[in-house]
This record gives structure tokens, C-alpha cells and sequence, in this order.
């Protein structure tokens, strides 16, 4: 694999290969990280400000890094009559490693889209965002709402896991 010795890390690259009797497995394709504070809350997005964490002050117990890992697709199927437009990944730890899944209070959820993902999907409202529950083995839709501009999914949650936006399949 020396052509990745050349590779510009800041340009996402998808790799697929069809080996039969392979085990599959997701790609990731960008990953961001930031902290959050008790005093201060805090907030990760990504280089594009199309994934936008914005915890607010005395959400987290403790100090908090945050991971978001864009995925070329979801780690579990979605379900049937939906396609997914976008998959990622909301990790956190603290200080000394160990995960985090749920929080003390909400934080906001942002996930946007420049105006050619918008002349491609139409309107943001008819989107899903869903969560992939571990304990039932299944993809949970979340309320959400378009911001202001049109452009974003506004989304409270108390909690980290898988995430997908969904589509009606055509």
C-alpha cells in the first residue's frame, strides 16, 4: 500500500473491495475531536461546519473529549425504504479513557448541508435522524426540526452512539 505514503489526509478517501468469504467492514472517512468542560461546556464540528456538538455549561460531570468520526456508511443496515445520506460516529471519554455514553443534561446536535447537498435533497424536514440503539439492536428515530436558515437538523439528545440521516428510498 505505498500509495498511502502520498495521500493528502485532508482528503477523504473510500476504499471497496469484493472478496468473497471477507468480513465487511465501514470505513472511516473523517474524524474530528474537541473538550468539553463542566464550566464551560463546549463545542466539536467538523472542518466543513456540517456536524456542529454544542454541549452547554454543567452538561458533563467532568472534563470530556469528544470524538466525531464521519463513516462512508452505516455500521448496521438501516431499515427498509430508507437509504442513508450521511452516518457518523459520537464517542466520548474521560480523563482517563474511559467511555462515555449519556450526560448529565442535552446538548445540540447540528447537522447541516451547502446549498448543492440542498438542491439535491430537497427539503431537510422530510430527513430522519436516527440512532442505533445497542441494548434493542435497532435504528431509533429522533425528533428534530430545521433551523432558521433551512440549511440545518436541529437535534437535543442526552446521549453518544452511531447516527444516521435517512432518506425515503426512490
Amino acid at each position: 500500500l505505498r500509495f498511502l505514503a502520498d495521500r493528502n489526509p485532508d482528503r477523504p478517501v473510500q476504499f471497496s473491495a469484493d472478496l468473497p468469504g471477507a468480513i465487511p467492514t465501514r470505513l472511516r472517512v473523517q474524524q474530528n475531536s474537541g473538550a468539553v468542560t463542566p464550566d464551560k461546556g463546549g463545542t466539536i464540528q467538523d472542518d466543513e461546519k456540517k456536524l456542529i456538538v454544542e454541549f452547554p455549561p454543567n452538561a458533563v460531570d467532568q472534563d470530556v473529549e469528544v470524538v466525531h468520526t464521519e463513516l462512508v456508511s452505516p455500521t448496521v443496515d438501516v431499515p427498509a425504504g430508507k437509504i442513508p445520506v450521511r452516518s457518523f460516529l459520537l464517542d466520548a471519554s474521560d480523563n482517563e479513557g474511559n467511555a462515555i455514553h449519556q450526560f448529565k443534561d442535552f446538548y445540540v446536535l447540528k447537522v447541516c448541508s451547502d446549498d448543492q447537498e440542498l438542491a439535491e435533497l430537497g427539503d431537510l424536514s422530510k430527513l430522519e435522524l436516527v440512532y442505533f440503539d445497542e441494548a434493542k439492536q435497532e435504528w431509533i428515530a429522533v425528533e428534530s426540526k430545521v433551523d432558521d436558515s433551512g440549511q440545518c437538523l436541529l437535534i437535543k439528545l442526552d446521549h453518544f452512539t452511531e447516527f444516521a440521516v435517512l432518506d425515503d428510498a426512490p
